[in-house]
């Protein structure tokens, strides 16, 4: 799951579902600011869901846990 909704951060952290989430933490952000994003770190973001649960995602960095 991809997602800047706080709600599934709390249900993840409770209940460990979704099984995997990509948190996006990079408050007000344009649609193509965040494509670009997307665009420059997706293959790192795959990368790590592979041995990680949480992702967190923000403008200058990526926490993974």
């Amino acid at each position: 799951m991809i997602t800047k909704d706080a709600d599934f951060y709390d249900s993840y952290v409770l209940r460990k579902q979704p099984s995997k989430l990509v948190m996006i933490k990079v408050g007000n952000m344009r649609l193509a600011e965040l494509r670009t994003l997307f665009e420059n770190h997706i293959d790192d973001i795959l990368d790590y869901l592979v041995t990680h649960d949480l992702v967190e995602v923000y403008r200058d960095q990526i926490l993974v846990y």
